[in-house]
């Protein structure tokens, strides 16, 4: 099995890789917020904050929900282009996870069986962070 990424991966994992050099905070670095909130150096109310903002940027420039249709807010990507931007995001002190119930759960079922109400009524907050989704036990 071939695991290196195609010309057309690798372009988008270049592109993907040059935005996040230009817009997101250093690993380790004092903007990090991939982990502040479980180290306890930062309040709940912080993280969420500069995790929302971070999402709408996402969403704003074209990175948030790479696989979801442009219509509900997405990039129309690949799946593997999905993977790309997760493997190069990790990279970065970013969350890259606080919104994963409602983006990469919730949002693919509505996706799938929602009506255009629901969809037009979730997926957008769900995609900008304005809302947060939690998964109940």
């Amino acid at each position: 099995m071939d695991f290196d990424d195609t010309p057309d991966e690798a372009s988008f994992r270049r592109e993907a890789r040059s935005w996040l050099e230009s817009h997101a905070p250093v690993k380790g670095g004092p903007d990090d917020f991939s982990i502040g909130f479980l180290e306890g150096t930062m309040s709940p109310g912080e993280f969420l904050g500069r995790a929302k903002a971070w999402q709408r940027l996402l969403v704003d420039e074209g990175w948030a929900g790479i696989t979801w249709p442009e219509a509900y807010g997405g990039r129309g990507g690949t799946a593997m282009e999905s993977v790309i931007w997760a493997q190069e995001a990790s990279q970065f002190g970013v969350a890259v996870n606080t919104f994963a119930v409602g983006i990469a759960m919730a949002g693919p079922t509505i996706l799938r069986h929602g009506n255009a109400e629901q969809k037009a009524r979730y997926l957008r907050p769900m995609l900008r962070g304005d809302e947060v989704w939690c998964q109940l036990f």
